[in-house]
């Protein structure tokens, strides 16, 4: 087993090596103002044996919020496996608004009865922005990443076992005048708990990334209350950066009770009227006609690719007229009766970005801190670049 603990912090937010204690397998410092990351990787051997028995049968897996519901469904839907041999082959979709049953299952499974660091360790995960369970059959390791959201919090960790492979890294991003716009830079401190006394020198890197956050004033996407047919906005300036073969997307999941007619969003008159340029990828099939109480599968997802002003005067224009607009039109199935006649729909924010494709024999090295397998990523060849726009809730907020 291996485990990396990484606090990223803001630019100019670093700490001085000094002000960090290392001692007998625990490393501790002062309340710092960071991002929280940590990542478990189990050999097989190492697993509880029902889980070593599924995944012994699986080429890859990949888990973000598992449910505990049971019910008669189809749970995956079809991915399109003839364009890139890099995406999984089924999507399942689950809105889960706690891990409260996967903490307690995993406290059962996982931690002794008098292990207290393992209870405690899992209990904190009620508090995490993010959780990724991915397996891979090549390196037959399966890796466990929390993720907690910037925030203040205290600067301490330790290693569970002597024989664990506990890394900590204590970083700030960094811009150094070479940096490129689609790289991340990053600096700090490194050390191995158990085995050495101190952080080791200060350490500096850049990297390649293929998701990286677009302009904040850039806006966002808002879903507008209606009835049977509800419509998300998309609203957007300019290209995060100028040059090179940019595009902008959104990737829509959308769970039963709302559908997007393939057959509209092929009509070129009716995107163009909607600021779209084509739809890109539907999950199929997708019923029409079926009321919500019917259908068997999670849902659907839906990659349209938006159609930007065409020119920096058109791009002007639309600037000073207020942002530019895109409509995404959505269908809400029939539901079943409620008392009071109403019900509440929670779709997700849809993942809005510009893709950039990479040039034929371009390769990125790997980057530690960034996820796969996300959905979108997989319509596209290996090597594009994200620029992802920051959604933000106007006037219906989260919920129709």
């Amino acid at each position: 087993m291996r485990e990396r603990i990484t606090y990223v912090q803001k630019l100019g937010d670093s700490l001085e090596p000094s002000a960090i204690t290392v001692n007998a397998g625990t490393i501790s410092g002062p309340e710092v103002h960071a991002v929280r990351e940590d990542r478990l990787t189990f050999a097989l051997d190492e697993l509880p044996s029902e889980l070593r028995t599924l995944l012994t049968g699986t080429q890859d897996l990949h888990l973000r919020w598992v449910s505990t519901t049971a019910y008669e469904t189809e749970s995956f839907t079809s991915l399109p496996k003839e364009r890139f041999s890099h995406s999984a082959a089924f999507q399942y979709y689950q809105k889960l608004d706690s891990l409260s049953p996967f903490i307690q299952y995993a406290k059962d499974q996982l931690c002794q009865q008098a292990d207290a660091s393992c209870t405690a360790r899992l209990d904190s995960l009620s508090k995490a922005g993010s959780l990724d369970i991915s397996y891979d059959t090549v390196q037959h390791v399966l890796r466990v990443t929390a993720l907690w959201p910037y925030q203040r919090q205290q600067l301490r960790a330790a290693t569970s076992h002597r024989q664990v492979r506990t890394e900590v890294g204590i970083l700030s991003t960094d811009k150094p005048q070479t940096l490129e716009p689609h790289e991340i830079g990053i600096s700090g401190l490194l050390t191995v708990l158990a085995r050495t006394r101190s952080p080791r020198q200060p350490c500096s890197a850049s990297r390649p990334a293929t998701a990286t956050p677009s302009r904040p004033s850039q806006p966002s996407f808002s879903p507008q209350r209606a009835s049977i047919q509800p419509c998300n906005s998309v609203w957007l300036l300019t290209a995060p950066i100028a040059g090179g073969q940019l595009h902008p997307y959104a990737y829509l999941t959308l769970p039963r009770t709302v559908f997007a007619d393939k057959y509209q969003l092929s009509d070129p008159l009716f995107l163009a009227s909607k600021n779209l340029t084509a739809l890109r990828y539907s999950t199929q099939p997708v019923d029409l006609e079926a009321p919500e109480y019917v259908m068997t599968q999670w849902g659907s997802s839906v990659l349209l690719q938006l159609a930007p002003p065409r020119s920096e005067r058109e791009t002007k224009a639309k600037a000073d007229e207020g942002e530019w607009t895109a409509e995404i039109p959505l269908h809400l199935r029939y539901l079943s009766p409620e008392k009071g006649g109403y019900s509440a729909v929670d779709v997700p924010y849809p993942a809005v970005f510009w893709a950039c494709e990479a040039g034929e024999g371009v390769a990125f090295p790997p980057n530690p801190f960034e996820k796969g397998n996300l959905g979108y990523d997989g319509l596209f060849d290996e090597g594009t670049v994200f620029w992802h726009v920051e959604p933000r809730p106007v006037g219906a907020g989260r919920r129709w």
